[in-house]
C-alpha cells in the first residue's frame, strides 16, 4: 500500500491587508474648509503666529454657517493666531473648477497675504490654531 502526497500547483498568493498607516494619512490629510473656525487673509507674521483679517465664519447650527465679511481696512477685526509645537498643518491645492488635493503643509507655507482656514480654540491673548489649512501655497 502506497500513499501518494498531493503538491499544489501553483503558489499561495497571499495578499497583505491595506496599509493601515498610509490610509490614516491620507485620511488624516484631510480637510474641510467648512470646518473652520475662521478663514481669511494672512496680514503679517509674528514671532508666534500670524495675525488674522478674517471673514468670520458664525456658526447657525449643526451644519450650516456663514461667512461674515471682516470690514475692509479696520485693523479691530484683525486678530493674532499664535501657532504652537501641536498645530497641524495641511496645504489645499484647488483648481478653481471645484476640485482641489490635499498634503501635508508646513509652517513655512503660511505666509503674508496667504488665505488659510483655522480651527482651534480663543484664548485670552487671541487665538491658538490647532490646525492651519492654506489655500494654494
Amino acid at each position: 500500500h502506497t500513499e501518494s502526497t498531493a503538491q499544489p500547483t501553483a503558489t499561495p498568493i497571499i495578499t497583505p491587508a491595506p496599509d493601515a498607516e498610509s490610509s490614516e494619512a491620507v485620511e488624516k490629510s484631510l480637510f474641510d474648509p467648512a470646518s473652520a473656525d475662521y478663514t481669511g487673509s494672512v496680514v503679517e507674521m509674528t514671532d508666534t503666529g500670524f495675525t488674522l483679517s478674517p471673514t468670520v465664519v458664525e456658526r447657525l447650527g449643526a451644519n450650516a454657517s456663514v461667512g461674515v465679511m471682516a470690514e475692509a481696512g479696520a485693523s479691530s477685526s484683525w486678530f493674532s493666531v499664535m501657532c504652537t509645537d501641536d498645530t497641524r498643518y495641511i496645504a489645499i491645492y484647488a483648481d478653481g473648477n471645484g476640485s482641489s488635493t490635499h498634503g501635508e503643509g508646513s509652517a513655512d507655507m503660511v505666509q503674508a497675504g496667504a488665505m488659510v482656514y483655522i480651527t482651534g480654540s480663543n484664548t485670552d491673548s487671541g487665538f491658538t490654531a490647532d490646525t492651519v489649512a492654506i489655500l494654494n501655497p
